[in-house]
């Protein structure tokens, strides 16, 4: 059983992954479209059509976390280990996105 200050960190964690998530993704469609970084060819899309994937990306992101326990590890695990397993969830949450995209959201662009 969960103590209650264990909840409220887990609950924190949580927390600060979605706005740490949202910023990332804020900051990635600014990067992209309004510096020279990667030159746009094919015009600007809307924030509001590219800000509309963040639910998704958050759904993906904290369930891969959840599931692979990122939240509940014990702070007696050596740091590589937490390290190792945060790389394997982040692979993870980007692959289920990829594959969430090419299956639903590419299909629904060329169609």
């Amino acid at each position: 059983m969960l103590t209650q200050t264990h909840q409220k960190y887990r609950l924190f964690l949580v927390a600060s992954d979605v706005v740490v998530i949202l910023l990332s993704w804020s900051l990635a469609f600014y990067l992209r479209f309004h510096t020279n970084f990667i030159p746009v060819t094919k015009g600007i899309p809307r924030f509001d059509s590219y800000a509309s994937l963040s639910v998704t990306i958050l759904l993906v992101w904290i369930t891969t976390f959840s599931v692979l326990e990122i939240y509940g590890q014990s702070s007696f695990v050596p740091r590589i280990n937490v390290l190792w397993n945060f790389l394997k969830a982040h692979l993870l949450a980007f692959f289920a996105f990829l594959a969430f995209w090419v299956c639903f959201c590419y299909r629904l662009v060329l169609l």
